[in-house]
């Protein structure tokens, strides 16, 4: 006796749902691993042996190990950072930097900060480096400054975020860092990042056409995940990747693995360089958005949610597909 088969239809939906669930990951392993088929610019990267790498230099408490670079040892009060000696010429770039954030106890500081700036190797109280920089800083903020009552008047999105923190600043040279706030209006995009006494974290910077992105893999195994996209930054070229790293009266080991940097792959890219130079540019955020939720801007999450309807749509399809090629004739 001939039957209808309803196991292709079972195995369709479930298809359908594992694929809907999944597909933030896979876009951010998509958005965080199309950049390394770029090509791979020796000049701007870190890698070991550090003594080799002639195109980095080191400031004050940074020490060179066979390991890695450390910042700042678990100690008060000390600065460290390293700064990359040649100009970036890119107009789109990504820089993958491996690190740890280890140390003694439960509340620590400061935290380390990653660097697109016009000036190199000046000390200074934002992460180790100098205030009213030109360019631009994201921050791995260890210690929460915000949580005194001083910012009882902050919005709730600059109040309730956990630390450790990752936070995306552009200035101009004209800004004092918030830092009592933790940059407070200054920030553009964030996301919470458990980073502390971890094997070892990485996240990836992306600048690309006026769009900064940042991707986090907290545990250092491959697993991305979008941590914030800003629109509207411009950024010039000619500027110096950097690395720095502070403690206060609390402390941390900030150590560094590699870094890697890579040209953007776009082929926008070219018409740029054809039609004008960045050189001039001032350093500029565009701060008319809306403000993003944690873990990702809103262009994203649409992007997800139109790929995910998509998916299901072709799911259904091929699951009628799937019925009517087993339903018996004559029935």
């Amino acid at each position: 006796m001939l039957t209808s088969n309803k196991t292709p239809i079972k195995h369709v939906l479930t298809f359908a749902l594992l694929c809907t669930l999944s597909f933030p990951s896979v876009w951010a392993q998509f958005f965080s691993m199309d950049y390394k088929e770029s090509a791979y610019r020796e000049q701007h990267s870190l890698n070991r042996p550090y003594a080799d790498s002639g195109h980095w230099d080191g400031f004050g408490a940074a020490a060179i190990t066979p390991e890695y670079i450390r910042l700042t040892p678990d100690l008060k009060s000390q600065q460290g950072g390293i700064w990359n000696n040649k100009r970036v010429d890119m107009r789109g770039w990504g820089v993958h930097i491996n690190f740890k954030i280890h140390g003694q106890g439960s509340i620590n500081g400061d935290g380390i900060a990653f660097w697109y700036s016009k000036e190199r190797m000046m000390p200074g109280p934002v992460f180790g480096s100098k205030d009213y920089f030109s360019g631009l800083g994201v921050f791995i903020d260890t210690f929460g400054n915000h949580v005194s009552p001083s910012t009882a008047s902050r919005s709730e999105s600059h109040r309730n975020h956990e630390h450790p923190y990752i936070s995306i600043i552009v200035n101009n040279g004209s800004q004092k860092y918030d830092h009592d706030h933790d940059g407070g209006h200054q920030n553009l995009g964030g996301c919470s990042v458990k980073v502390r006494n971890k094997n070892s974290t990485q996240i990836l910077v992306r600048y690309d056409i006026s769009m900064l992105t940042v991707l986090r893999d907290v545990d250092g195994k491959g697993l991305w995940d979008i941590c914030a996209q800003v629109d509207g930054i411009e950024l010039p070229t000619g500027y110096y990747f950097g690395l720095s790293a502070a403690t206060g009266d609390l402390s941390d080991n900030h150590d560094i693995f590699y870094v890697q940097t890579y040209e953007a792959n776009n082929n926008e890219m070219g018409v740029h360089r054809i039609h004008g130079s960045r050189d001039g540019i001032i350093p500029s955020a565009r701060r008319d958005r809306s403000p993003q939720d944690e873990g990702g801007a809103w262009s994203v999450i649409r992007i997800i949610l139109v790929l995910g309807a998509v998916g299901v749509i072709a799911a259904c399809g091929y699951g009628l597909v799937a019925i009517t090629a087993t339903k018996p004739k004559g029935t």
